[in-house]
């Protein structure tokens, strides 16, 4: 399926799964890539800070190309540990995840 009628809407946007493999392909976020399809209908972030640092720790635990992470399982880290391993992460890879 060509990106441009993705892109041009003469195609439905693809399932999330495939939107997680774009985001990957191209270094973006799947948040980013799910508002775009429609799949989110408010662009406004609602959780708490505790909660988008969760979401973004448990983002970087889940990216197959970041090693480091992979001996971290994060029960025994509080919220500022979290935040220091994604702000390590959005280092590393050049992604912004979390908004410092």
């Amino acid at each position: 399926m060509p990106i441009a009628q993705l892109e041009n809407g003469d195609r439905p946007p693809p399932s999330p799964d495939i939107l997680k493999k774009f985001a990957r392909a191209y270094n973006v976020t799947i948040r980013e890539l799910l508002l775009r399809a429609g799949y989110l209908d408010d662009p406004k972030i609602t959780a708490t800070e505790e909660e988008r640092i969760e979401a973004a720790f448990q983002y970087v635990l889940s990216d197959p190309d970041y090693k480091l992470a992979t001996r971290i399982n994060g029960d025994d880290l509080d919220a500022k540990s979290k935040k220091g391993v994604v702000i390590t992460y959005e280092t590393l890879t050049g992604k912004i995840i979390l908004s410092v």
